[in-house]
């Protein structure tokens, strides 16, 4: 039984917790959101943190800083 739990962390890049693994999920997930939408993972990070911490970001839709709703 823990031989299939072993070659699945070895194949999942040894994460070690559920709470790793929900982090590199979410950075997947984000990563490929911006490839679907021909955006460069780097500049849309960057977008987001700099509109995110602009003085006017208490009224930021948090909807529009998804990555098919930016346009470059």
């Amino acid at each position: 039984m823990m031989r299939h739990i072993k070659l699945n962390l070895k194949n999942c890049l040894n994460i070690g917790s559920e709470d790793s693994a929900l982090d590199y999920a979410f950075m997947f997930s984000v990563i490929e959101s911006c490839n679907m939408n021909r955006l460069s993972p780097g500049w849309y990070i960057k977008e987001l943190v700099s509109r995110l911490t602009s003085k006017a970001s208490s009224n930021v839709d948090k909807v529009a800083l998804l990555p098919c709703f930016i346009q470059k």
